[in-house]
Order: structure tokens, then C-alpha cells, then sequence
């Protein structure tokens, strides 16, 4: 197994451009031979004129080796205000194909036109803890019913 990654931030010579970072990170050959796969990250954070206002980019792709699962191609988009030092609202939309999607769906074919719409806040509750609360609706091709909706709750700790 291969692991990658990079990273690149634009320079403030760039103009209205200066700031974007650019970030690539991969995982290759990884599995056994015959049922191994690839997968690629390419993200881009973008500044934003407006104070607390950030916007990011995300594009995954999951190429698998085994010919009977095509690759995965989501693509997110990611814009976060900070209300205040504390509470931050956030919007994520995601849409694309997960090919291998049984783990998803049940599906063993997979998930062809995924929409996922996000709407969450984050609160710190104390340094490195934070609170979230999200509603999640996601939609795809030939889904016979209404969208999948959740309400989650996150406690999460970071070090």
C-alpha cells in the first residue's frame, strides 16, 4: 500500500485566488491483487470575502480493480459561518455514484445520482470538544420510496 499527500497554498501575489489551498491525499493498491482499489481525495478550500464565511471542496474517487465494480465519484461542497467563537452552522451538499454501494444501500449494484443535503451546528463545548447536531436527506436514482432522512448527535473529541 501506497500513501499520499500534498498540500499547496496559494500565494497573496495570486490575487483574488491568494489564500486557496490545494490538497491532494491517496491510498493505492490497497487489498489483495484481484479485489484491490485506489482511492484519491482532491480538496480545495477557497477564502471567502465575508468574516466567518468559509466554502471547501471535495472530490473522492474510489477506483476498484475488480471488473464487476465500476468506480466511485462523489463530489462535496462545504460552507461553514462561524455565528461566534463557539457555535458554527454548516451546509454540506454531496452528489455523485457510489458503485459499489451494498454497504450504502443494500444495493449490490449500487447508487447511480446521489444528492445528500446536510444541515448541522457545531458547538464547542471546551477546548478540543465539540457538540454537533445534523439533519441529513439523501436521494438517488431509482430509490423506490422517499428520500433517507436522520437527525444525529455527535459528541467528538479531538487530539
Amino acid at each position: 500500500v501506497y500513501l499520499f499527500g500534498a498540500s499547496y497554498t496559494l500565494p497573496d501575489s495570486t490575487g483574488f485566488a491568494g489564500g486557496t489551498t490545494i490538497t491532494y491525499g491517496g491510498v493505492i493498491d490497497a487489498g489483495a491483487d484481484a479485489t484491490d482499489k485506489n482511492n484519491h481525495y482532491f480538496g480545495v478550500s477557497i477564502p471567502l470575502p465575508v468574516e466567518g464565511l468559509t466554502y471547501n471542496l471535495a472530490w473522492d474517487i474510489v477506483e476498484h480493480a475488480a471488473a464487476a465494480n465500476a468506480d466511485d465519484n462523489v463530489v462535496g461542497h462545504y460552507l461553514s459561518y462561524a455565528l461566534n467563537d463557539k457555535l458554527t452552522a454548516n451546509i454540506r451538499y454531496e452528489h455523485g455514484n457510489i458503485n459499489a454501494g451494498a454497504a450504502l444501500t443494500g444495493n449490490a449494484a449500487g447508487v447511480d445520482g446521489l444528492e445528500s443535503l446536510t444541515i448541522g451546528l457545531d458547538y464547542a463545548l471546551w477546548e478540543n470538544v465539540t457538540s454537533r447536531v445534523e439533519f441529513r436527506s439523501d436521494d438517488w436514482d431509482g430509490k423506490t420510496d422517499s428520500a433517507d432522512e436522520s437527525m444525529t448527535v455527535n459528541i467528538i473529541y479531538s487530539f
